[in-house]
């Protein structure tokens, strides 16, 4: 039943549909005209629906904006921010006790995009930066990522300025010497040209079962049969996951340099 609030310090449970006394002393106002709908404003505790812009603006720096302090035991099935279009979620945040995540929806816009993030860029007229992505590694350590001005996806342990050069390209192993601890000189020829052997009869022609690069062959090494070659290794991939490369590459640097060498040694014995 409506109720006219007179003292408002004392009301603890004002609903839509109570009434707070106003005053309005033009001539011929009637009871009705002194009186407003409590569901006009905001009532603590009461699911409101805002139909107009509402702005947040703190009187001090030093005060936050919003808070939105969910509750312990909360689902990240129900988020603490959700936006809609026209009555279907498409952006949440959630927070819950071994979550916390930020989704865009699923939806069906038949032909053209899918969801995306878009991060702008630092666009001071003299020094522009690029826009980067920062991520945690389980170290504490900050890592970095973002496009460079030719395209190229790097990541640093700080974030890019108008030089945006640092770090490493995506990708790539780097290879200077002040990042690496150098553990000695290459293992004896003969070794190499071992292992050489040993790589290439483990080469074999494939397809990835994941379908990727639309199920090209390729015909490469497969690390499973010459482990010298793999890396990545854990428990459940002793030889490695992945093509050691650079194992690859200065090993052939290192036969065809002794080929070379027994070439030339023969050319010599020979000549006339």
């Amino acid at each position: 039943m409506a109720r006219y609030i007179e003292n408002l310090n004392a009301c603890t449970d004002p609903v839509s549909g109570d009434y707070l006394w106003i005053v309005d002393a033009s001539a011929g106002a009637t009871d009705k005209d002194r009186r407003v709908d409590v569901g006009k404003f905001g009532l603590l505790a009461t699911a409101q629906s805002w139909t107009a812009t509402q702005t947040v603006a703190p009187s001090s720096s030093g005060n936050k904006g919003l808070i939105i302090n969910q509750p312990t035991g909360t689902l990240y099935t129900y988020p603490a921010l959700e936006i809609q279009l026209n009555g279907t979620e498409r952006i949440r945040m959630s927070v819950a006790s071994n979550s916390n995540e930020i989704v865009l929806a699923s939806y069906d816009n038949a032909s053209s995009i899918g969801p995306y993030v878009a991060i702008g860029r630092n666009n001071n007229a003299s020094t522009p930066a690029p826009g980067f992505l920062q991520l945690i590694d389980k170290g504490a350590a900050n890592r970095y990522i973002w496009p460079d001005s030719s395209g190229n996806l790097r990541i640093n342990t700080s974030a890019p300025t108008s030089t945006d050069t640092g770090g490493t390209v995506v990708g790539t192993q780097t290879s200077s010497l002040d990042s690496k601890f150098i553990a000695g000189e290459p293992l004896p020829a003969e070794q190499i040209l071992s292992a050489v052997q040993a790589g290439a009869e483990a080469v074999r022609r494939f397809t990835y079962r994941s379908g990727a690069f639309n199920g090209e062959e390729f015909s490469g090494v497969v690390v499973d049969y010459a482990p010298r070659y793999g890396m990545d290794r854990d428990e459940d991939h002793p030889a490695g996951k992945s093509l050691n490369a650079i194992t690859v590459i200065g090993d052939l640097l290192i036969a065809v340099a002794n080929l070379a060498q027994r070439v030339e040694a023969l050319e010599a014995a020979h000549s006339i």
